[in-house]
């Protein structure tokens, strides 16, 4: 499965991105098909800079992505691999096309090093760029900043984390897309995780005395999905929220309303609810019996993953919810090490649980040189406007806050936080 070359680069098809950005841009097309909106990019690792030749290589880039369509035989695989896609929808793919010089602006400061990024268009029409435009802004680093590495090793170290999760009984999903070194080496990483998800069912087949708990889920990656034979998964990002809170000028209730209207569209499908988009703390409070019990679980994605255990569990109980038949999808900085210990936490807590793993699986490097860590860039992009008015996020974790302060402290007020 893995490309004869190592220059393998760039975005390799429309589905090289992440499930959630197709499942909301299907709910956007249906819902909001005239919003505009403005995402822009964010460098939270100021040490780490392009150089003028990685800029250069970058809008070489983004302009290829003109070129891309979705494929006949990958609109077969969309049908039977995600029936919670509409038939509308995947004619809308189909038709579909980047249009990088209308909705893409970039500047490069020469002297600082600075990148700046902002996206704006029709929302439905600009949702897909996210993604695409971080990771080929992680590429572009590791190819003209940070070249003391090699591809020497990263196999090995895939399988063996992958080994270690599927062997504790964790249930896993590759989540490292928007952050990989490059195409070549998320290939590698998937490779791995097949192999190991192979050796581990054909161990449980020998021993009938073992019960296999451990499992492979799937990817995020739909492009890589389909090439390896996995499960693309993902339901919504925190845009989602963000955006319907600015189209509906709401945000005391927007965590409720986004529920619903992701229900409107996917009905008991993809059930994962995100819960920090305003603070988990304002997320529970509209989080009620009707949502809690027809959804299937909630993915924690900033704070202290323990606590959340306890809060979550705690407000099942409430509602009257067995915790048991529930789920949460841990998916904030994971290593099989942080992913094993929440395993038996939630447990034995009394919840079902499982892992997005990102950067640690495909940005996991050290220099060639010295052996010391290559550490992967902290890039996002973020909606920042719909419709003219600004949209924030607060994450249980301050520093991935975004908006103006002031907005942020008006929405503080607004959901009692302040």
């Amino acid at each position: 499965m893995l490309t004869d070359t190592q220059s393998s680069s760039g975005v390799h098809s429309v589905l090289d991105n992440d499930l959630y950005k197709f499942t909301m841009q299907q709910a956007i097309w249906l819902l909001y098909p005239n919003e505009k909106v403005t995402f822009q990019f964010h460098n939270r690792t100021a040490n780490c800079k392009l150089t003028i030749e990685g800029y250069e290589w970058l809008k070489t880039q983004v302009q290829n992505m003109a070129d891309l369509r979705l494929l006949p035989e990958e609109r077969v695989w969309l049908e039977k691999n995600c029936p919670y896609f509409k038939t509308q929808y995947l004619e809308y793919l189909e038709r579909f096309q980047f249009v990088p010089e209308k909705h893409v602006s970039m500047d490069f400061n020469s002297e600082s090093l600075d990148l700046s990024i902002v996206v704006q268009g029709i929302w439905h029409e600009v949702t897909l760029y996210e993604i695409p435009l971080l990771f080929l802004v992680s590429e572009a680093y590791f190819r003209f900043s940070d070249v003391d590495w090699s591809y020497d090793g990263q196999y090995e170290n895939a399988l063996e984390k992958a080994r270690s999760l599927l062997e504790n009984g964790c249930k896993f999903m590759e989540f490292g897309t928007r952050r990989r070194r490059d195409y070549r080496t998320q290939e590698i990483i998937m490779a791995a995780i097949v192999q190991a998800q192979k050796e581990y069912s054909e161990a449980v087949q020998k021993n009938p005395g073992i019960q296999e708990q451990g499992a492979v889920i799937g990817t995020s990656n739909v492009h890589l999905a389909r090439l390896f034979n996995l499960k693309p998964v993902g339901t919504m990002a925190h845009e989602f929220v963000m955006g319907i809170s600015g189209a509906e000028e709401t945000t005391k209730n927007a965590n409720r309303l986004t529920l619903e209207k992701w229900q409107q569209v996917y009905g008991n499908n993809l059930g994962i609810a995100l819960c920090d988009t305003f603070t988990t703390e304002a997320f529970l409070r509209e989080f009620s019996y009707d949502l809690a019990s027809a959804l299937t679980g909630v993915r924690q994605d900033s704070g202290c993953p323990y606590e959340f255990v306890d809060k979550i569990i705690a407000h099942y109980k409430s509602l009257k919810i067995d915790p048991a038949t529930k789920v949460i999808v841990f998916s904030d900085g994971l290593d099989p090490e942080k992913c094993i210990q929440l395993q038996k936490y939630a447990t034995e807590k009394g919840i079902q649980c499982t892992f997005g793993i990102g950067t640690n699986l495909t940005n996991d490097f050290t220099h060639a040189r010295d052996g010391s860590k290559s550490p992967a860039m902290n890039i996002v992009i973020k909606l920042r406007e719909v419709t003219g008015k600004q949209v924030v996020k607060l994450s249980d974790e301050q520093t991935k806050h975004t908006g103006s302060m002031e907005e942020i402290m008006a929405v503080k007020e607004t959901l009692g936080l302040a």
